[in-house]
């Protein structure tokens, strides 16, 4: 088995199956990650809620 591995998401693009572990089987693991699909569109970043109000009075130690 021989896979391709993308170096900054660790993701596997492309990989081959063969019963030996000669050049031939890296080159086809590389040809599958070239002509893949290209990769989906990263999930929309969600927008960050208020945790509580903002209007509250200021917080006082003991005086």
């Amino acid at each position: 088995m021989a896979v391709v591995l993308d170096a900054f998401s660790r993701k596997v693009i492309g990989w081959a199956i063969a019963t030996h572990l000669k050049a031939e089987l890296a080159i086809e693991a590389l040809d599958t990650a070239v002509g893949g699909p290209p990769p989906p569109p990263p999930p929309p970043q969600k927008q960050k809620r208020p945790r509580g109000p903002k209007n509250e009075a200021p917080k006082t130690g003991p005086t």
